[in-house]
């Protein structure tokens, strides 16, 4: 069940006389149809969905985070045990090491952008 399909429905229980109707249709058509004045909100994991979709018309609109989520490392690699645990900061990095140094991994080049603070 879609994030925001749940926080609607526990409000709902929670404030029956106020009705929010939401359909979970994809973020790009969300927002289209945002843009478009068909709903009132859109939501994207692409902070510049706007800046995208309708260049110029960015103050029309407010974009604000709403979900924190979390990034978990899933891996299939030789000689891990399959037994649960815990990896502190540097396992992932010591993984990556030495699986590219075995020609098992290749690490993708990274594209990074200074954000403002």
């Amino acid at each position: 069940m879609p994030v925001y399909a749940k926080c609607f429905t526990n409000h709902r229980r929670e404030n029956p006389d106020v009705q929010i109707t939401y359909e979970s249709i994809g973020s790009e058509s969300g927002v289209r149809e945002l843009l478009a004045n068909s709903v009132d909100f859109g939501a994207s994991d692409s902070p510049d969905v706007v800046h995208i979709l309708a260049p110029g018309d960015e103050e029309k609109y407010l974009s604000l985070p709403s979900v924190a989520g979390a990034v978990v490392p899933v891996v299939n690699l030789p000689g891990w045990s399959s037994e649960p645990s815990l990896l502190d900061s540097a396992k992932p990095r010591q993984l990556a090491a030495q699986h590219e140094q075995q020609g098992h991994y290749r690490r993708p080049q990274a594209n990074w952008v200074a954000l403002p603070i």
